[in-house]
């Protein structure tokens, strides 16, 4: 199983602009989701990733989030790397920390 990467904000834009690939996923609940989420962020819920994993190949580049990088991104990404998944980063700080470094 691989080990996800934890990335800061600066670096999840850096990679972000630097790779028009990567997939955006906010694992939080969707009225959370539709409060704030990131820009390309797509929701898929920590529960349906842990049952059915999510529509992409292996090889897809990956970016988990939530409020603040923490038991639903681990969980989301543990659940991936069972599954095959090698290109797992989660934000670390979620969110939070991404909204916050803008001001």
């Amino acid at each position: 199983m691989e080990t996800p990467t934890r990335i800061n904000p600066a670096e999840a834009k850096d990679l972000l602009e630097k790779n028009q690939d990567v997939k955006i996923i906010d694992v939080r609940t969707k009225a959370e989701y539709e409060q704030q989420h990131l820009p390309r962020a797509e929701h898929i819920a920590m529960e349906d990733i842990v049952a059915s994993g999510i529509p992409y190949s292996k090889e897809t580049r990956v970016l988990i989030t939530c409020n603040h990088g923490l038991k639903k991104t681990d969980a989301s990404a543990q659940s991936l790397g069972e599954r095959g998944y090698s290109n797992v980063y989660i934000l670390d700080g979620g969110i939070k920390a991404w909204f916050s470094e803008e001001k």
